[in-house]
């Protein structure tokens, strides 16, 4: 028993078989919760898949007939009889699923009707058109997560050039068992898997793959994995002047975690040193992270000199150093200023660096009688 479906308030069972409960069946039988019906005279071959499509019950897998109908592995039953999809493809089909309007083929085919498909091909109820350029060899699973569907099975690449004599001819995308379909564009998903991709399902915004690898990249994942629609990114590297703070931001998750020790998905930092904060950001239970580097500048050393005592009626010039712009209390910008003050008086400078980072200073002036 390969398959089970509903389908018009009764049980479609499929598979490797030629009777169920002593009824000739071949291969595909009806369950009306009493007893088993065959469908025609059932199919020459065996049932890997099926789905229901335009209120038609699709059936593929390894056969080249259904009934009387030369149907070369795939065939729709309309409840009366079978019904072929052209000329149906060259080889086997794993799976059928149904998404956007359209019923997707996967399997070990080259060809569906006249079209070069390469394992993966969408029928419309009417002809046949290919996904890219396909994949580089068989697609097992077929399912969606919002705008992606994705695919697994077993193959390298997927996409590229190919000819119908000569084969893969290169230019395709490096997918180790599974890939993702936008419309437009392949995506790899991460580091795919070192073995096949069996079956593929969705649970909670979660895409579960299980098949015949053990690893993930360098990721040991023996036989099952998920890969959840988590991806972190942080503020931007910024530069801060020492004493200062500066707010990062993390997003792409429902939780947050800093290094830091913070929570939320913002958080207010002062560090006295360049430091890496690392926020790691989950979702349906898995996680990912991002850096962000808080570059600290050193403040400027304000120099100041100049005669700090000075008789009534008499001048101090004061002159500052250690930025490339100042900013005194007196209102000047100048280097150096000359005072005349004529009780004991603080002078006080604001210096700026390259860096824009600023410092202050202040000396008192002292006037003797």
């Amino acid at each position: 028993m390969n398959a089970l479906i509903f389908y018009n308030n009764e049980l479609y069972a499929g598979g490797w078989f030629t009777t169920m409960d002593g009824v000739t069946v071949n291969g595909i039988s009806r369950w009306d919760g009493t007893n088993w019906h065959s469908l025609g005279v059932g199919l020459d071959g065996v049932v890997h898949t099926c789905s229901i499509y335009n209120n038609q019950l699709y059936v593929a897998g390894a056969f080249s007939m259904a009934g009387a109908t030369s149907a070369n592995n795939i065939s729709y039953w309309d409840g009366a009889q079978w019904y072929a999809l052209t000329t149906g493809t060259d080889f086997d089909i794993k799976h059928l699923y149904v998404y956007n309007n359209g019923l997707y083929v996967g399997g070990a085919f080259a060809t569906s009707g006249d079209t070069l498909t390469n394992g993966i091909a969408k029928w419309n109820g009417i002809s046949w058109s290919r996904v890219s350029t396909g994949t580089g060899y068989m697609v097992n699973s077929i399912i969606n997560y919002d705008s992606l569907l994705f695919l697994g099975g077993n193959f390298s690449y997927v996409g590229g050039i190919y000819d119908p004599v000569l084969g893969y001819l290169g230019g395709g995308l490096p997918a180790n068992n599974i890939a993702a379909w936008n419309g437009s564009v392949w995506d790899s998903i991460s580091n795919g898997f070192n073995g096949y991709v069996n079956t593929l399902a969705k649970f909670n915004s979660i895409i579960y793959a299980g098949g015949a690898f053990q690893y993930s990249g360098n990721d040991p994942v023996s036989y099952l994995a998920k890969w959840c629609d988590v991806n972190a990114s942080a503020s931007s590297n910024v530069t801060i002047c020492a004493g200062k703070s500066t707010t990062l931001t993390a997003s792409g998750g429902d939780t947050y975690s800093w290094s830091s020790g913070g929570t939320s998905s913002s958080i207010v930092v002062s560090p006295t040193v360049t430091t890496t904060y690392t926020a790691t950001v989950s979702k349906n239970g898995c996680s990912d992270t991002a850096m962000v580097n808080v570059f600290v500048n050193s403040l400027p050393t304000v120099l100041l000199s100049g005669n700090t005592t000075i008789c009534n009626g008499t001048s101090s010039t004061l002159s500052v150093s250690g930025g490339i712009s100042y900013s005194w209390n007196t209102g000047s910008t100048a280097t150096s200023i000359v005072v005349s003050p004529t009780t004991q008086t603080n002078y006080s400078v604001t210096a700026t660096d390259a860096n824009n980072c600023s410092a202050s200073k202040t000396t008192t002036v002292v006037v003797n009688s």
